[in-house]
């Protein structure tokens, strides 16, 4: 019997053909599939490490267990790519685009290791925060102030090469159809397993079995959906303001005061001259103190290590005694002062940037008057741009007064105003003008290397040109009836950490007492304190009392005569606090106890 010709016959002639083309285009990209693998493989297993060895918070079963899920998913990213490549049939544009893949992903291993190494955590959805939040200015400076960090990255890019170069020739020994097909398996079940995780919201899964590639991409999906709900969960803080007041009391400040909150960033009381820091940083708060003008809260901590996880406890009526993730359920200070009968307003030197995330679109819109450096408010904030433009004192000119407000805004019982400063962010040298860079490296007497003094002295001299604002700001509130606050938002390390010498920063799972001892004080004009003389003399009393600054609005709100559905006697930190555990969370969620 002679069997017909079929119209199908030459597709199934040229599937086997296309197949095996792609099969060969496969075996090809052996060395990209190699690297890739290697990056992923190399920072999960030192992650590992660190997580048996250093914090102990797994266990060698732990490990064991983490072993094949680490090398399923590290060669279903590899594969991923390689396969991506392959799809195309000229050979430069496949290599092009392996090559690209390659890039990617070792300085995405590279970035995790910086943060392993400085921040003992890896890339998370919290930490993505902090980059949306950050524009190129920062970026730039931040990178600036890691550079000491290049021998770690020599060390990374050696064993990457090296360890690659052994898989390569490891994999030069199967076939096409074997290698093509261990690739497989990794992807459906080392990848399949990542997109299950994303799909079923399981961010609470262990970090350690998860690849940097994979905490990446769903890391940054996930911080997308966390910025879509940050915006409601900002909406929800204030709509609880609206049922938070129960009643307004008459103030020991008295009427028309003017309050003001300055948050600063990134200031140790450790580097402060009023908290017993051997050089000069701090002569203007400390002339004040001396002349009975500022009372120094002597031991005050932050109720976590970064921006945004500590202005959610300070700014808000969450404690940490409460679940973190609760904390929008609680109403935010202004909301509840507008209520209370004040003027609100925010001033600013933060970046404008950010979205949800940014510090002053999430509490500072809801001031009546959102203000403050015209750069930073409108986006200019340019890389080329000249760093005179960014100083605080830009601030200076834009401070209010409740005369001013009360034009605007009748029957307001006062002002209260935050001031944000950008103090000593990150990026130190870039803080201060040149007149403020009165310390080198031959002024720091710890024992360390050159480079590291010299980091140190730009942070001191971020903490002289603080003190000249921070005075400059209650100087000009000094001739009215006016309580200035000054507290940092957390605080910083440098190279004091006996766990970590090298680290320098604050934020990720970094806990460090230096990190989270924060400068606390108020300033009470002279018509403030001769309105209100007990309360002024009360507060010399417990200013060595050890407080932490998660109850500042509880307590503000409760000084001004608001009364609310939260008040608690012990966080009164203006009146009389009373002890209570001081846990601090950082941003990573990480916990201490001071």
């Amino acid at each position: 019997m002679i069997r017909k010709n079929s119209p199908f016959d030459g597709v199934f002639q040229k599937i086997p053909a296309r197949l095996s083309a792609l099969l060969a285009r496969i075996a090809d990209l052996r060395w990209a599939f190699a690297a890739v693998f290697v990056s992923q493989l190399l920072l999960s297993e030192w992650f590992l490490w660190n997580l048996l060895m250093v914090s102990q918070k797994y266990s060698m079963l732990d490990v064991l267990i983490s072993q094949p899920i680490l090398f399923l998913e590290a060669g279903g990213w590899a594969f991923l790519i390689v396969l991506s490549a392959a799809l195309f049939p000229l050979r430069w544009l496949r290599h092009t685009l392996a090559a690209l893949g390659v890039i990617l992903s070792g300085f995405l291993a590279l970035g995790e290791a910086l943060l392993l190494k400085a921040y003992d955590t890896v890339y998370n959805p919290e930490m993505c925060k902090s980059i949306v939040a950050s524009d190129s200015r920062e970026s730039s400076e931040f990178i600036a102030s890691i550079s000491h960090y290049w021998e770690l990255f020599l060390l990374m890019i050696g064993l990457l090469v090296l360890l690659s170069w052994g898989v390569i020739l490891f994999l030069r020994r199967l076939r096409p159809i074997t290698f093509a097909a261990v690739g497989v398996v990794c992807f459906f079940l080392g990848f399949g397993l990542s997109i299950t995780r994303y799909r079923n919201w399981q961010w609470a899964y262990a970090p350690a079995r998860t690849t940097t590639n994979d905490r990446m991409a769903w890391g940054l999906l996930r911080a997308v959906r966390m910025g879509q709900q940050l915006d409601s969960q900002r909406q929800s803080m204030h709509l609880a303001a609206e049922a938070a007041v129960t009643d307004t009391v008459a103030s020991p400040l008295g009427e028309e005061v003017n309050v003001i909150l300055v948050l600063g960033e990134s200031a140790r009381a450790a580097s402060m001259q009023c908290y017993g820091y051997p050089l000069p940083t701090t002569p203007y708060l400390s002339q004040l103190a001396q002349a009975g003008e500022l009372c120094i809260f002597s031991n005050a901590v932050s109720p976590a290590n970064a921006t945004i996880a500590s202005t959610q406890a300070m700014l808000t009526y969450y404690t940490n005694e409460q679940p973190k993730d609760h904390w929008h359920q609680y109403p935010d200070l202004l909301s509840v002062l507008k209520r209370g009968g004040y003027a609100t307003a925010w001033i600013t030197n933060q970046e404008s940037t950010g979205g949800p995330w940014s510090v002053q679109q999430l509490f500072g819109s809801a001031a009546d008057t959102l203000m403050g450096n015209a750069y930073r408010l409108n986006k200019t904030n340019d890389l080329f741009l000249s760093d005179s433009l960014f100083y605080d004192e830009q601030l200076l000119p834009h401070l209010l007064t409740f005369d001013e407000v009360a034009k605007a805004q009748p029957h307001k019982r006062g002002l209260f105003a935050v001031v944000h400063l950008m103090g000593s962010h990150a990026g130190y040298a870039h803080r201060y003008p040149k007149r403020f860079a009165r310390f080198g490296a031959k002024d720091i007497t710890q024992t360390l290397s050159p480079a590291q003094k010299e980091v140190v002295a730009q942070y001191d001299n971020s903490i002289l040109y603080n003190d000249y604002v921070v005075s400059q700001i209650m100087e000009h509130y000094s001739h009215l009836r006016s309580l200035v606050i000054y507290v940092s938002d957390h605080g910083e390390g440098l190279f004091d950490d006996p766990k970590n010498p090298d680290f320098v920063g604050h934020a990720g799972n970094a806990l460090a007492p230096n990190i989270v001892k924060v400068p606390f004080m108020v300033y009470a004009s002279p018509k403030l304190r001769e309105a209100a003389p007990q309360w002024w003399n009360n507060l010399q009393h417990i200013k060595d009392q050890p407080v932490m600054t998660d109850v500042l609005s509880r307590s503000i709100s409760h000084l001004l005569g608001i009364r609310t559905r939260y008040d608690q006697p012990a966080c009164y930190l203006l009146e009389s606090p009373t002890p209570r555990v001081r846990k601090v969370i950082a941003a990573d969620g990480a916990t201490a106890v001071f």
